[in-house]
């Protein structure tokens, strides 16, 4: 998705043969806005929660995520491969040694695993910054979301598919903020945000008698009653890396109704029947313009909402599960009758699995349900985890290797949790015995340099060679320019061809 913007107010959404990301700008300004028009001041995580913008930069003291008291400003605390970590004082990163170091070698792992031309070297390029602290609340064990920045309330709320800001970054190797026009009180070239952040319950998980605790030791296993802080971390990071849904039990966006995103994750998700949840309104542009045409009984098979209670039911009927479907994978997701926010179809449906797999020494644990198949015990991105050895997932199983795949990451052929490779009965190193490498193709801004505004005219129709559109972005040759959609103002575009190449026409209509 790669976005322009204009001095006439016109604002357009361009899609290239392959699917492309960015972000847009918009030339206006105002005092109180952080960007211009406030177009980008708002910044949402996945779970539909906003934050100013100004407030995710590292000197704010603005807690992130769970709970609403100001505190000191985080220091940086570790940097794991591409990621920088910042760890909330008083957090359970800051205070204990060892949820420090788990965190830092699932951050480390991921960036071994994942090739990109993100900088590992601190200091040195564009790197990503992660809020790690406190979860306040006695209902999860953890929780970790990417950032989405995006054009708030376009004229077209459908506007089709946004990438998270970790993805941009891993993806295309620059920094997802660096085209962004913030008017700040420091350059937005140097200017520091999150691009995301992780949360753990510093008491386990408290809803549970007795309470239950962290298992740090990523080289040995947890006993009864502990919970494995490496597959825990491990599980969320996967969810920041973009695996998780935006659809709503309404069918729109988590981010509403005027902000109608879905994720790419999204694009691969079907009802049981094999029909796509989303739909596209223009022909030939699959990724613009999506709307949920599917049933809600596809997504919330009772159409009941989500209790009040914590609980969860941690059932799905497989028959009538939606499932995600690729042309490399497909499987259920997790699909339980009352819909259960940022859970349902964000989690693999281990009970309709059909894969035989034998639970971890020493204890074989028995899942609940015991049939069809082994609830929770397979996928790493299962909707539960327990307290026990064989919940230990300290890796992708294939199927969910193929999701990161399907999305657009260039993966290694090894992931490693340690340096051990066996530890009592459970291998801590997977082999997958192929690289995963897709097509890699992205858009940059354009319009904006350095706060000024390249594309303007004081007519009602501006013309734009598509090279020049063309030329920040990846590949550097055989991009095309197709789908134009409109995010702001009333106006019509066309790209027409001729001897000296392809051009974009704008044109303001009157009103």
């Amino acid at each position: 998705m790669k976005r322009i913007s204009f001095g006439l107010l016109v604002f357009l959404l361009i899609f290239f043969v392959t699917k492309v990301n960015s972000q847009t700008v918009i030339p206006t300004s105002t005092v109180e806005s952080v960007t211009p028009g406030g177009i980008f001041d708002m910044i949402y995580d996945h779970y539909g929660n906003q934050y100013s913008l100004a407030d995710l930069n590292v000197d704010s003291p603005k807690p992130i995520g769970g709970g609403n008291t100001v505190q000191a400003v985080p220091t940086l605390s570790c940097n794991a491969g591409y990621f920088d970590l910042y760890f909330a004082p008083s957090s359970i990163f800051a205070t204990s040694t060892s949820a420090n170091t788990v965190v830092c070698q699932v951050f480390t792992d991921i960036s071994n695993f994942i090739s990109s031309a993100l900088s590992t070297t601190p200091g040195v390029g564009p790197r990503l910054r992660i809020y790690c602290g406190n979860y306040v609340g006695i209902d999860l064990l953890a929780q970790a979301s990417t950032f989405y920045a995006f054009p708030s309330n376009p004229s077209n709320s459908n506007q089709g598919l946004i990438d998270g800001l970790i993805y941009k970054g891993l993806t295309t190797g620059q920094d997802p903020y660096s085209t962004l026009p913030v008017t700040f009180s420091v350059n937005s070239s140097t200017a520091n945000f999150y691009h995301g952040y992780v949360q753990a319950n510093p008491n386990g998980y408290t809803g549970t008698t007795p309470n239950s605790a962290w298992h740090y030791n990523i080289n040995s296993l947890p006993t009864n009653g502990f919970y494995d802080f490496y597959s825990v971390i491990f599980h969320e990071v996967v969810h920041a890396l973009g695996v998780q849904s935006l659809i709503h039990s309404t069918g729109y966006s988590t981010f509403g109704q005027n902000n109608n995103y879905y994720s790419r994750y999204d694009k691969f998700l079907f009802d049981y029947t094999g029909t796509p949840l989303l739909t596209s309104t223009l022909i030939g542009c699959p990724n613009s313009s999506l709307l949920y045409t599917s049933s809600l009984s596809a997504i919330c098979p009772s159409l009941c909402s989500a209790s009040s209670t914590i609980a969860t039911s941690d059932i799905t009927t497989c028959s009538v599960a939606a499932q995600y479907s690729s042309s490399t994978t497909i499987f259920k997701v997790y699909t339980p009758n009352c819909w259960e926010p940022a859970s349902s179809l964000s989690h693999f449906e281990d009970m309709c699995s059909t894969n035989t797999f034998t639970p971890t020494a020493p204890n074989n644990c028995t899942p609940a349900p015991s049939s069809p198949g082994v609830n929770n015990l397979y996928f790493s991105m299962s909707n539960s985890i327990g307290w026990d050895p064989c919940y230990v997932k300290r890796y992708l199983k294939e199927e969910e290797r193929l999701v990161l795949c399907n999305l657009g990451y260039s993966l290694a052929g090894v992931y490693s949790s340690a340096t051990n490779a066996v530890i009592s009965g459970t291998s801590n190193v997977h082999n997958y015995g192929i690289n995963c490498v897709p097509t890699i193709i992205y858009g940059m801004n354009d319009g904006i340099s350095n706060g000024i505004y390249t594309f303007t005219t004081n007519t009602n129709s501006l013309s734009i060679p598509t090279s020049s559109l063309l030329q920040n972005d990846f590949p550097t040759s055989g991009l095309t320019v197709s789908c134009v959609e409109v995010i702001y103002s009333n106006s019509t575009t066309s790209v027409t061809a001729s001897v000296s190449g392809t051009t974009l026409n704008v044109t303001a209509l009157a009103g």
